[in-house]
């Protein structure tokens, strides 16, 4: 129905053009032989194409807000400290992520939302309010796989890859990506990625300087248009580039059927 809709005011745009291009020749033509008749001419000329301009604005504003949704991926960026661990710099590697993507081609594209010193009870309620696309996880985590979330005094309180899932599978509709920039987090994406359709994670411990330039690279390169795979392959690259040896830290899982080389969520 929206691609109908679409073609329509397309075509309806189109011959609004012809006529204000049609009008614009007559009022060159009137303005070389001035007269009282021609200056009348060209007002009511005048008048009428202004209204057809405004039409014609307010049919590709039309089409746009049909377009729009369609091609608006959403990253929900999660931080969590607690207050009874090591300090992380999750301030910058958002701030660097941010400022990527507002260099890329597609910034446009892209919303960033950020949500700090994030509790348990914040999950969910972020991911109803935001419907993100992907979901991305900067903190600390456990060598059994769990994830520090902060309790209601900021203190840690682990979470396990089985319940995380099982939080993200409720939201399975919009939710297509997870990346957990955490260490030992690879157990949270394999249990995570039986819901949606990619997942990454990491396979040891990881540095705070590894972790921000693996994620700033890979969302510039999703801001680029790039698939998933090469996104992934981009931040690996840049990792390798800076000379930091953890490139064998970060593991993606895909999800059975899914052609990862091929998948994008900018579809422009």
């Amino acid at each position: 129905i929206e691609n109908k809709k679409i073609m329509y005011i397309d075509k309806k745009i189109n011959q609004y053009e012809k006529q204000i291009s049609q009008k614009e020749n007559l009022i060159l033509i009137y303005e070389k032989s001035i007269s009282n008749k021609n200056e009348k001419q060209i007002s009511d000329i005048t008048s009428d194409l202004s209204e057809q301009k405004e039409r014609s604005l307010k049919m590709e504003k039309d089409i746009e807000t049909l377009k729009g949704p369609e091609n608006i991926i959403k990253i929900l960026f999660l931080a969590s400290n607690p207050s009874d661990t090591d300090a992380l710099r999750l301030d910058q590697e958002a701030r660097d992520i941010e400022e990527k993507i507002k260099l890329s081609k597609y910034k446009d594209n892209i919303k960033f939302i950020s949500k700090w010193a994030v509790r348990v009870s914040d999950v969910l309620q972020a991911i109803n309010e935001e419907q993100p696309n992907i979901i991305h996880f900067s903190g600390h985590g456990s060598v059994c796989g769990e994830i520090a979330l902060e309790n209601s005094i900021g203190k840690m309180k682990l979470i396990t890859p089985e319940a995380f899932s099982s939080a993200i599978a409720t939201r399975s509709d919009c939710v297509k990506i997870v990346l957990f920039n955490a260490c030992y987090s690879e157990i949270q994406a394999i249990e995570i990625v039986k819901h949606i359709d990619i997942s990454i994670g990491m396979t040891n411990s990881i540095s705070d300087e590894a972790a921000k330039v693996f994620a700033v690279q890979f969302y510039s390169s999703i801001g680029f248009g790039l698939p998933i795979k090469q996104a992934f392959d981009q931040a690996i690259a840049e990792l390798k580039m800076e000379g930091i040896k953890e490139e064998n830290t970060p593991k993606m899982h895909v999800s059975e059927g899914i052609d990862v080389e091929q998948y994008k969520l900018i579809n422009i």
